[in-house]
């Protein structure tokens, strides 16, 4: 049963159980991943010539999607009552499972292409994000 407390008028409050952050930033969170997929979902070009910075523009968008991505699991996660190391083990694996995911969805799609790369550019804004976390971002 929630604890009640005593307002300053006297009333009696109960403390909520909903953590309404904590959905909020899920929800925020699941529309991210939802747009990640809906980016995904374009149909690629036939045309696989190689540009350099064509290229460059392309993994730039998939680092900054993917950081991101892990920020929102952070707002998201960042209140549970467990480690610092928990969370960014849970961190870790939601983003690079979502990857592998996305890659995953790309073969299906005409014209697109999963790949072992993409998933480990994806894993190098996680680890940014870790690594900044761990020097003292909050």
């Amino acid at each position: 049963m929630p604890k009640e407390k005593e307002t300053k008028k006297g009333y009696l409050k109960r403390k909520r159980n909903f953590n309404l952050d904590f959905f909020i930033w899920w929800l925020v969170t699941a529309l991210w991943m939802v747009a990640i997929y809906i980016g995904s979902d374009i149909e690629g070009s036939a045309n696989h010539s190689w540009n350099l910075m064509v290229f460059i523009q392309r993994k730039g968008y998939h680092l900054l999607e993917y950081f991101i991505l892990v920020y929102l699991i952070w707002k998201s996660i960042k209140d549970l009552q467990i480690s610092k190391e928990n969370k960014l083990t849970i961190l870790f694996f939601v983003s690079v499972l979502f990857a592998v995911f996305d890659e995953f969805h790309q073969t299906f799609v005409f014209g697109r292409e999963g790949n072992l790369r993409d998933i480990l550019i994806d894993m190098l804004s996680v680890l940014f994000f870790i690594l900044l976390h761990k020097k003292g971002l909050k």
